[in-house]
């Protein structure tokens, strides 16, 4: 129910991630020695390759976003259990 409340801010943030890495010096150098040697090996392809490239680019970043958000979550719920445990609410449970 949370995650689903969640999920246009998430696609929002794994968004933004996505266009930070895209400007990132590091991540354009590859970008651009990917592309100049496919240019170069296998002009015919240019098109497939770079659609595949910049998809799987973007299924690893939302996949990396949404597993980092999910530990978070967890962290955040383990922590509280540890240290504040009268507040949180799995340890108020009548048994």
């Amino acid at each position: 129910m949370m995650m689903e409340w969640l999920e246009p801010k998430i696609k929002d943030r794994i968004d933004h991630a996505v266009d930070n890495c895209c400007d990132d010096h590091r991540v354009k150098d590859l970008y651009n020695e990917y592309m100049r040697v496919l240019h170069e090996k296998c002009p015919e392809l240019v098109i497939d390759l770079e659609y595949l490239f910049n998809a799987s680019f973007r299924l690893g970043a939302d996949l990396a976003y949404r597993n980092g958000f999910r530990d978070g979550i967890e962290l955040g719920m383990d922590v509280s259990r540890k240290f504040a445990p009268n507040l949180h609410p799995t340890n108020n449970r009548t048994k």
